[in-house]
């Protein structure tokens, strides 16, 4: 217990502290340097046009970090989730070694279920299998959420022989392509609600969702087929790896740019999300990976 504290989680939680800090002293950074608060909005793309510059707004952030993000911290909801999961998975470890294939089976169709509850809460009732204003804790609430991903990839590397490409193939891309489809119709959906909530707007994405879970699924089947012999390509994906949480932390500061660079290319509407994307990953995987380079001692804290 102590060693995977010490080894995992110090890992994440020394980055998620740091950039937590930076991303909440920006916005005062920006006023001492005498840029407009207009800047927060650019930067950072649910900040208020208005945004405080004020030192005192963001030392109230910054002890607030322990408990939530903001509109300057949003990505950082996943390192909470993370950090959650990390804190839960000794105890989940012990109970998965100790479970049989069919007990595994079980968790993951209750799992199947929960996924579903998103879309009952909203469109049938809030109040659903004994949820209310005095109990958030519901029938499957204890089979729900991100650890069903755990069991579900444990189950599938450990209980699941591969099979071969024909057939994963013909299965994932019709699981794939429901998962896809029931997205967008979903999100279209949505949106053409012009006073769609952001609640509303998020339903069809939520990651702890059918359609989500079936997309996830097909992809892990297929990419557990991809064989790389290329040295190159594995020292790349190496890279891409050891660099994967500091190119996450640093995204966030990069997206406007990279936004910025696909408008001034021109880049067609359809096209500019994806290929921003692509110029965001690219420039912040370059410099995750020049820091590792020049600094590796430095870094391993600094980006994870």
């Amino acid at each position: 217990m102590k060693t995977f504290i010490k080894k995992r989680l110090l890992r994440i939680a020394v980055p998620f502290l740091l950039w937590s800090v930076l991303y909440n002293l920006f916005p005062w950074l920006t006023g001492v340097l005498g840029l407009p608060q207009s800047t927060m909005s650019d930067v950072f793309a649910y900040a208020p046009i208005d945004a405080s510059q004020s030192f005192s707004d963001a030392i109230k952030n910054i002890a607030l970090i322990p408990f939530q993000f903001n509109v300057y911290t949003v990505p950082m909801w996943y390192l909470y989730m993370l950090i959650g999961l990390y804190l839960y998975m000794p105890f989940f470890s012990f109970g998965v070694e100790q479970a049989t294939v069919r007990q595994k089976k079980i968790f993951l169709m209750f799992w199947s279920f929960s996924l579903f509850l998103p879309y009952a809460y909203s469109f049938f009732s809030p109040n659903l299998l004994g949820v209310s204003a005095w109990n958030t804790f519901g029938t499957l609430y204890y089979f729900a959420g991100f650890n069903g991903y755990l069991l579900l990839g444990n189950y599938l590397v450990n209980d699941v022989k591969e099979w071969k490409w024909c057939k994963t193939i013909i299965l994932s891309l019709p699981v794939f392509a429901i998962g896809y489809i029931a997205t967008y119709i979903g999100f279209k959906t949505m949106t053409a609600n012009p006073e769609c909530s952001e609640q509303e707007m998020e339903l069809f994405f939520l990651y702890c969702s059918p359609n989500v879970a079936l997309m996830t699924l097909a992809f892990f089947l297929v990419i557990r087929k991809v064989r790389v012999k290329s040295k190159r390509m594995i020292l790349m994906l190496e890279n891409i790896t050891k660099c994967g949480l500091g190119i996450y932390m640093i995204h966030y500061f990069i997206v406007g740019l990279g936004y910025a660079i696909a408008d001034a290319l021109a880049i067609p509407v359809f096209l500019r999300i994806p290929v921003t994307a692509v110029i965001v990953f690219v420039i912040c995987w370059v410099f995750v990976s020049a820091c590792y380079k020049f600094a590796p001692k430095y870094s391993k804290w600094i980006f994870g």
